[in-house]
């Protein structure tokens, strides 16, 4: 520890003590000690006569005798100011590396559904007319059973071709095949007689179902053209029928 003896000064040097005690006793006293000094009322004169972190040489007469010396202290460490304003921003740093990709979370539930939309447009039923009892022979040709005139669009078109025998006493099975046309597109169907007991006498039948989806650039038609499978003329047509849907496309 460092020894000083008690000294006196000058007004104008305490400065300088103060500096000297400030590096040596707030060290020790981590700036919380007080000097202790006695000031001269007539001279100025002051005299140190304890700090923190200096140990002093005891000399009576230096202490604060009679009237002419007044005692004084202060404070190594001085209160602290009020906080300053905030400095000004830096500047935005540099963007570092990218990470690696996390993990994929889990999913969510299923969102509400959505608000039912509007309800689109009809469309358009074209229906050939029914040939009603009828019955229209086959034979070995294409015999057109079923017509249908249809404006420019786009359809779904459907035939249905009830294909019956008569007399099968002394005739095996035949059937019949069937055609529906529309433009380049077509389906083709054959089908057998199948043996059919009603109140008027013993014969068979059976029924074509036909499907095309075709799109007139123009008006057109589409028909169904039938032939017997042995071309006997023992197979009829009756109630043949062409059913047209529009709709907006075709995929």
């Amino acid at each position: 520890m460092r020894r000083l003896s008690k000294w006196a000064l000058p007004v104008g040097a305490s400065a300088l003590i103060l500096g000297v005690l400030a590096a040596t006793g707030a060290n020790a006293a981590e700036g919380t000690g007080v000097i202790q000094a006695c000031v001269n009322r007539a001279s100025g004169q002051i005299r140190i006569t304890a700090a923190p972190g200096v140990e002093l040489r005891h000399d009576p007469d230096m202490d604060c005798p009679g009237r002419i010396w007044a005692p004084l202290s202060w404070n190594i460490q001085g209160p602290q100011g009020p906080a300053g304003p905030p400095g000004p921003t830096g500047p935005t740093g540099p963007a570092g590396a990218t990470g690696p990709q996390g993990a994929t979370g889990a999913q969510g539930p299923a969102g509400p559904q959505g608000p039912a939309g509007a309800q689109g447009s009809a469309g358009s039923a074209l229906a050939s007319t029914v040939v009603e009892f009828a019955p229209i022979p086959l034979g070995a040709s294409p015999q057109v059973v079923a017509t249908l005139n249809l404006p420019a669009g786009s359809y779904s078109i459907s035939g249905r071709v009830p294909v019956i025998q008569l007399g099968l006493t002394s005739a095996p099975l035949i059937g019949g095949a069937c055609t529906l046309l529309a433009g380049s597109d077509n389906d083709a169907v054959q089908v057998a007689a199948v043996p059919v007991n009603n109140a008027g006498g013993a014969g068979a039948s059976n029924v074509i179902v036909l499907n095309v989806l075709h799109v007139f650039a123009s008006p057109g038609t589409a028909t169904i053209p039938c032939t017997a499978l042995d071309g006997s003329g023992r197979v009829f047509v009756e109630d043949a029928r062409i059913t047209a849907v529009q709709v907006t496309t075709i995929q």
